[in-house]
């Protein structure tokens, strides 16, 4: 069992250029690499995510097809947010609220895993 690898990146500005932290976080290693792009080509200099059979919690490496994906719900909450405050789409705020309330149904017994029928009670 390897277990979730959690994968996201973050930009910085290096000499003036936008240049990229990349984060992968497993059981009991966090790992950074520094890369000039935070594109696909900075996937594949790495060479974790195209290397890697478990399961994966990504922000947008949906690419590759080996293994399981999660995507990670922060990102999509705040991606939400930007388009209710920019745009007031009601599916945005439906979309961002029946996440929250997955998220609370889920965090809340011990096992931390949405049944059938929670599922069906958010419904």
């Amino acid at each position: 069992d390897r277990g979730a690898l959690y994968v996201d990146e973050v930009s910085l500005r290096v000499r003036r250029s936008k240049q990229w932290i990349h984060a992968y976080a497993g059981r009991d290693l966090t790992v950074k690499f520094w890369h000039r792009k935070g594109d696909q080509e900075a996937i594949e200099a790495i060479h974790i995510i195209p290397s890697y059979g478990g399961f994966t919690m990504l922000v947008s490496y949906l690419p590759y097809d080996h293994g399981d994906h999660g995507l990670c719900g922060s990102h999509r909450l705040r991606e939400l947010s930007l388009v209710i405050e920019g745009n007031g789409y009601r599916w945005a705020y439906n979309m961002k609220w029946l996440l929250g309330e997955t998220c609370a149904e889920v965090s809340a017994p011990e096992e931390k895993q949405l049944t059938d029928q929670g599922l069906a009670n958010l419904h």
